[in-house]
């Protein structure tokens, strides 16, 4: 049975299809995208938007969002002989109280040895907003996070990591998936720590042409394997089938699935 066959399978099963009404979308998400985009033309940065979708075993979260200021001029290669080439990689770090104000964060992460930040990230889950900061370290890059919940700050640091190993086997948050993920498929994730306990393991893809559809049998095995509701996952995941995968990440409870408009950005 080829793909279209079992996702037409699918879409007939749960009464799913293309023809049903876009919700509109939230003003909050519209104003934010408009600022993160004026930001990046005024310090001449690339602006990239990503989706995700966030399962646990009884809910869905959809309603979230990260808006990413890219530094695609850095070069990080001119061992800090090239002035001009050394402000440009430093744009962001010579911005982050204006970004912070425009943006009316509370508090930013601190960066080690003030390394040149490569991407800033404003993100927006339910009531709660997120603000990440990425940079290099021994060519691996490591991004540190704040996550703002009313008055609390919750700090988090995302390291990246190649795969010389089978880290489902290596991860004990990874039992689960074990059987659905394939490691050798995979050349670097990220780990996440929070107190320096790892409780987030993310699978990256670097294959820009998978798209959400590629997902929707395996995400409708997993559910069942672990005895998730499936019905408004799927859903949205025809509803957003053409759009194209770039992490997923693995939790002891929950999954998130992140994904972009447009695979050429």
């Amino acid at each position: 049975m080829t793909y279209s066959k079992q996702e037409e399978q699918l879409e007939d099963i749960n009464g799913y299809s293309d023809d049903s009404v876009e919700e509109e979308e939230s003003g909050r998400f519209i104003e934010l995208r408009n600022k993160t985009k004026k930001l990046c033309d005024e310090l001449n940065l690339a602006y990239v938007e990503e989706y995700s979708i966030k399962l646990k075993k009884t809910t869905v979260n959809s309603d979230r969002r990260g808006y990413f200021l890219a530094n695609r001029n850095m070069d990080l290669t001119n061992n800090n002989k090239d002035i001009k080439q050394n402000k440009i990689n430093n744009i962001i770090n010579d911005n982050l109280d204006y970004l912070k104000k425009e943006l009316k964060i509370k508090k930013l992460p601190h960066i080690e040895d003030n390394k040149p930040i490569g991407e800033f990230v404003y993100g927006i889950d339910n009531n709660k907003s997120k603000v990440y900061l990425g940079y290099y370290q021994d060519q691996l890059s490591v991004m540190k996070s704040f996550e703002f919940d009313n008055d609390d700050i919750i700090s988090r640091t995302y390291y990246e990591k190649e795969v010389k190993e089978d880290i489902f086997k290596k991860y004990k948050l990874l039992k689960n998936y074990q059987t659905f993920f394939n490691y050798k498929n995979f050349t670097t994730y990220y780990i996440r720590k929070k107190n320096k306990n790892i409780d987030q393991v993310c699978l990256l893809y670097t294959n820009f042409f998978i798209q959400i559809k590629d997902f929707i049998m395996l995400f409708t095995k997993i559910c069942n394997k672990l005895k998730w509701k499936k019905e408004e996952l799927l859903k949205i995941l025809h509803k957003n089938k053409h759009k194209y995968v770039n992490v997923i990440t693995l939790g002891d409870d929950y999954i998130s699935i992140y994904y972009y408009e447009d695979y050429s950005i």
